[in-house]
């Protein structure tokens, strides 16, 4: 088993063939799935996102400390003073708590508060709180803030927070989301297991539809 292998099945979305290697090499497949989070191919690292979570469920059952630790040297990875930032951490944070809401869902405030004003977490955040939507409880404290990035700078943190609002049902930005459906700023974003390429005016268009 090597970082190859472990690339190609992730790439081909065999999840089956992963999640039976990882409960006989658990933490060696957690590691190569890990460093897969930090590829510059960027549909690669979203698979590997998605098989994290997925093996992650399965690992918690016989061992949650492992994932527990694997939750915290995310949050680590997005302290300044890690010297090793990885922008993938919320959305890896996410997916996990997504597959064990019971177990890890007490870990997602710490992911948000640190992503709040950090430029380059804040895509991440923001699809990582879309995604947990009916997953945990405390979305609803935040969504005051991801209003608000409706109108920041970057087309990525308009984008991800125009889904987000979708997902979570806020009709009372129905408003702002109307004034970025002419936004032709391109973004890539991961929904239901693929990449897409939209414009920030159609993600938006997309969670008006959810919200009418």
């Amino acid at each position: 088993m090597d970082k190859q292998k472990i690339a190609s099945l992730v790439d081909g979305k065999d999840f089956t063939i992963i999640i039976d290697m990882a409960q006989n090499n658990p933490k060696k497949v957690i590691r190569h799935l890990i460093r897969l989070t930090y590829t510059k191919d960027n549909l690669l690292r979203w698979k590997s996102i998605e098989t994290l979570g997925l093996v992650s469920k399965e690992i918690a059952k016989n061992d949650p400390e492992v994932i527990r630790d694997i939750i915290r040297r995310f949050l680590w990875s997005m302290n300044d003073e890690s010297g090793g930032q990885s922008w993938s951490a919320p959305q890896a944070i996410a997916e996990i708590i997504y597959n064990n809401p019971d177990l890890f869902a007490d870990l997602g405030p710490m992911m948000i508060s640190s992503s709040m004003n950090e430029e380059m977490f804040q895509p991440g955040m923001l699809w990582a709180v879309g995604r947990l939507k009916g997953k945990v409880e405390y979305i609803n404290e935040v969504l005051p803030d991801i209003i608000k990035f409706l109108e920041a700078p970057k087309p990525y943190v308009r984008g991800y927070a125009a889904w987000a609002i979708g997902e979570l049902g806020v009709r009372g930005s129905l408003d702002k989301l109307t004034k970025l459906v002419v936004d032709q700023s391109i973004v890539d974003i991961y929904i239901d297991g693929d990449l897409y390429q939209k414009t920030v005016g159609e993600i938006a268009y997309s969670s008006i539809e959810k919200l009418n």
